[in-house]
């Protein structure tokens, strides 16, 4: 009994680790069965469902968002079931709050020691400073291009080897 007790409390003390990992994870984690039924999330997904992990288990996306969103995540979950690799795809995600948040979901299937599909993994990571950055520079871009475009001075870029990789129209006129 003795050795029996120890292996219990041995295994609780590894539950609770993992735990804590998973819920401390700034990223979005969840697991669903190959049903797409919740079987497990961490304290960030809640904040998106605005519910416990207790009132989110054992429900399906169909219970939080609607049809088309949700016909969406469970269409995602079965080509990462069906796939050798984690897939990633992104998402715009409104939180009960009324934030936004531009998220990289990237899911993978979860097998058991026998190859079978147990569910899907899916982390979720925020990326919207990424996402507003990256619109910035386009718009930079854009705007240099012009000027590039619009000046009445000839400008080129030239290679090493003096080669013209980019003339202006007033350096052809």
């Amino acid at each position: 009994i003795t050795e029996l007790t120890l292996a219990k409390l041995k295994a609780e003390n590894e539950h609770d680790k993992l735990k804590a990992v998973f819920d401390n994870a700034p990223d979005l984690l969840w697991i669903k069965d190959p049903k797409g039924v919740y079987i497990s999330c961490n304290k960030r997904f809640e904040e998106l469902y605005g519910a416990k992990e207790k009132d989110i288990v054992n429900k399906t996306d169909y219970d939080f968002v609607d049809k088309e969103l949700a016909d969406f995540f469970i269409s995602h979950d079965k080509l990462a079931m069906n796939s050798k690799k984690p897939l990633s795809n992104f998402e715009d995600l409104t939180f009960p709050d009324g934030h936004k948040e531009y998220t990289q979901t990237i899911k993978s299937k979860i097998v058991d020691s026998k190859g079978e599909i147990i569910g899907v993994l899916g982390i979720g990571r925020d990326i919207t400073e990424l996402k507003v950055k990256e619109l910035q520079l386009i718009e930079q871009q854009k705007e240099l291009q012009s000027i590039y475009d619009t000046t009445k001075d000839g400008l080129a870029i030239v290679d090493m080897e003096t080669n013209f990789i980019k003339v202006n129209k007033a350096f052809c006129d």
